[in-house]
């Protein structure tokens, strides 16, 4: 297997400290990407949640984004990420390969793409799409592997209804697929459905055991799924690398617009924290 690329990680740009957790932070168009990064954060992820837990925004957008973060000086500029919806919804005819949508020149710059697995259980198909979706992406971008908590096997027992046809693959199956995936640096653990947050599905003692074995598997992770600031702590605790945030930081729910005094109130809680486990290099 080749070496896991270490010096483009979710984790590490700008420099975090030893202990420290770093701030994911999703915005929806230029405006609130500009607001975003007059604050310290670590990534700047770009979504658009009218479309789902990883609505994907517009080419513009994307444009955008790319060009305010050129702008920002290297010692505090973020790396950039955007968000590509659910795998199960891709249509391989019409998009052979992920440059057909974004052209390169539209996305350098950009560090990492996420795309979901709700509604695709099936190991075989998940793993064969995913790389075929993934290959034609440029050495410098790298794809994040996406579990939802609120959608893991081990939840259907105790779910009724249409979410309980819409399982992903169990979050074993998603570390040891990333850790045999030499481009995978990153898994991102998130919720599907946004009405309650991740602890909802998941309890402190479960975060930590599935963070730990991220970690032992050489891969960084980032918490989101509906963090709100009475929980940020918890997922600090857990061991997380990154929170990612959007939200808690919004005038409303996520669908709101960014609010700037509550992003700034929740990035001083997150640079006060400190995490038991180092980022990893």
């Amino acid at each position: 297997m080749s070496k896991r690329p270490t010096s483009n990680n979710l984790a590490d740009s700008p420099p975090l400290t030893q202990n420290r957790c770093g701030l994911l932070v999703s915005v929806r168009d230029a405006a609130e990407a500009r607001l975003a990064l007059k604050h310290k954060i670590d990534v700047l992820d770009l979504k658009e949640p009218l479309n789902g837990a990883l609505g994907p925004v517009s080419e513009t957008v994307i444009a955008q984004a790319q060009q305010l973060a050129a702008a920002v000086p290297p010692d505090r500029r973020p790396k950039l990420s955007f968000a590509l919806g659910e795998l199960a919804d891709w249509d391989f005819e019409r998009w052979p390969n992920l440059l057909a949508r974004y052209p390169g020149e539209q996305i350098t710059g950009f560090s990492f793409v996420k795309i979901g697995l709700a509604g695709d259980p099936e190991e075989a198909d998940w793993q064969f799409r995913w790389r075929q979706l993934f290959a034609e992406l440029p050495e410098t971008i790298q794809p994040v592997v996406v579990g939802y908590l609120d959608r893991l096997p081990e939840l259907q027992n105790s779910i009724s209804g249409e979410s309980a046809n819409t399982c992903c693959p169990s979050i074993e199956q998603l570390v040891d697929f990333a850790q045999s995936q030499a481009q995978v640096s990153t898994i991102l653990l998130d919720t599907c459905d946004k009405q309650n947050d991740l602890f909802a599905s998941v309890d402190d003692r479960r975060l930590k055991e599935i963070i730990a074995a991220a970690d032992r598997a050489g891969l960084s992770t980032v918490v989101a799924g509906s963090v709100r600031t009475e929980s940020l702590q918890r997922v600090i605790h857990a061991g997380a690398n990154l929170v990612g945030v959007r939200g808690a930081v919004c005038d409303g729910d996520r669908s709101g617009q960014l609010c700037e005094q509550k992003l700034k109130a929740f990035s001083q809680n997150v640079a006060g924290s400190s995490s038991p486990f180092a980022p990893r290099k």
